[in-house]
């Protein structure tokens, strides 16, 4: 899987997009893009603020079809929020959420 992005007065730059099955507990890699959740009841954490610029975004999906039974925890490694919570769920069969880096906070978009 690959993404495209032109700057603004340049031409286009080439990103590869890394794509994540997990099963167990995971954190995310800054060079991460999708993690889909191949298990219930496991916890996902966002990656350090420090380590991000603005507009970074990662997906999180359950995979599996059982986050209506045993969520999936999504959390941060640090003090910062998502949406103002410390931690949100997929609590929904199939749910996928997207988590923004403004440079503040995390935002679900």
């Amino acid at each position: 899987m690959a993404a495209y992005f032109t700057r603004t007065g340049g031409s286009p730059v080439f990103a590869p997009v890394a794509a994540k099955i997990v099963t167990s507990n995971y954190a995310i890699q800054v060079t991460d893009f999708f993690v889909g959740c191949n298990a219930s009841g496991i916890t996902i954490t966002l990656p350090l603020s420090s380590s991000l610029t603005p507009g970074q975004m990662y997906i999180v999906k359950d995979v599996s079809g059982t986050a209506l039974t045993n969520n999936v925890i999504v959390n941060t490694p640090d003090s910062k929020t998502i949406d103002t919570n410390s931690s949100v769920n997929l609590s929904s069969n199939y749910m996928a959420l997207t988590f923004l880096w403004n440079g503040i906070s995390w935002s679900i978009v």
